[in-house]
């Protein structure tokens, strides 16, 4: 599964971390420490392991998102898609080398609603989404 570029709210950030790619990716995949680096994450649930198909709960604002790990490619691409009760979504990073140790990641996020009825979801979401991951 791709990101669905005719998604109504779609968001991109972008930020250079002055670490390498693997320290980085070692971060952003102990899914289980989100809550101690991202102040948007209330709590997580992550059974393992790090490979597609693997599901895992996390609580951001007042929801409840149920995400699965759709492609791995250690230390340089994750992606995973989620849903709450009102918007499904599809998360991608990408990390890249840059100056001899300072990764770039790439992150994007498009939010769509869950179903047709759904409230549309606002741009600001998705760059509120971005930029909780971009931060940590």
């Amino acid at each position: 599964m791709a990101a669905n570029e005719d998604a109504p709210v779609r968001g991109r950030a972008e930020i250079d971390i002055e670490a390498p790619p693997q320290v980085v990716w070692d971060v952003l995949t102990r899914f289980e420490n989100w809550p101690n680096w991202n102040p948007d994450v209330k709590s997580m649930s992550f059974p393992g392991p790090l490979a597609p198909g693997t599901e895992f709960r996390w609580k951001a604002g007042p929801g409840t998102i149920v995400s699965t790990l759709d492609r791995i490619e250690p230390p340089r691409y994750i992606s995973w898609r989620g849903r709450t009760l009102t918007i499904s979504a599809y998360h991608e990073w990408w990390l890249e080398p840059r100056n001899g140790g300072t990764a770039r990641a790439n992150g994007r996020v498009v939010l769509r609603p869950a179903r047709a009825s759904s409230a549309p979801v606002a741009a600001e979401d998705a760059r509120q989404v971005i930029r909780g991951r971009a931060r940590a």
